[in-house]
């Protein structure tokens, strides 16, 4: 979404609001005030504003817990390039929660999110690549993957490399 100038300054200035809400030792914490700033900037477009709301309905704080909801604000975020939105919405559609299971789905969010550098969604798209869940099986890519989040110390990535016997050399491929 587009927004003028001042527009896009009020929409950033309600998220703002709703994170010194979102906080309790900021002396104005008050969860309803927090998802009600949150909600009208989510409404707006601003993608960070979403994700928070989606944490918020998962987890019930300062609105009724709501896991649909809270998946919608993911999908919402997600879409706009929020990557930790990009990796908690594929962990939801991969466990079914709020949202009919769709394993398929949740590995392209997984794709996505690692394409963007999380380690966390980069171990996921790896155990999805390895065992052929939601995407054809691709142990060279599972591989690739999972090298990935090694270089950024992903203590999982490390050790599923060293499970399935893996060393830098023998799967090091040039970049192009």
């Amino acid at each position: 979404m587009a927004h003028t100038g001042g527009e896009a300054g009020y929409v950033e200035a309600q998220y703002m609001l709703g994170l010194l809400h979102l906080d309790q030792k900021s002396g104005v914490g008050n969860a309803q005030a927090a998802s009600s700033w949150m909600t009208k900037a989510a409404r707006a477009g601003h993608a960070a504003a979403q994700f928070q709301l989606a944490v918020m309905y998962c987890t019930g704080y300062g609105v009724r817990l709501d896991l649909a909801e809270g998946v919608n604000w993911y999908e919402a975020a997600a879409e706009q390039g929020h990557t930790v939105a990009q990796y908690n919405l594929a962990v939801m559609l991969g466990r079914g929660q709020g949202r009919e299971a769709d394993v398929t789905k949740a590995t392209e969010w997984f794709q996505r999110a690692a394409e963007r550098g999380v380690a966390e969604a980069q171990v996921a798209l790896g155990d999805a690549l390895m065992s052929g869940r939601g995407t054809a099986r691709d142990r060279d890519a599972a591989i690739n993957s999972y090298q990935y989040a090694a270089r950024q110390r992903n203590e999982g990535a490390v050790r599923r490399l060293q499970s399935i016997g893996a060393t830098r050399e023998e799967t090091f491929t040039l970049e192009t």
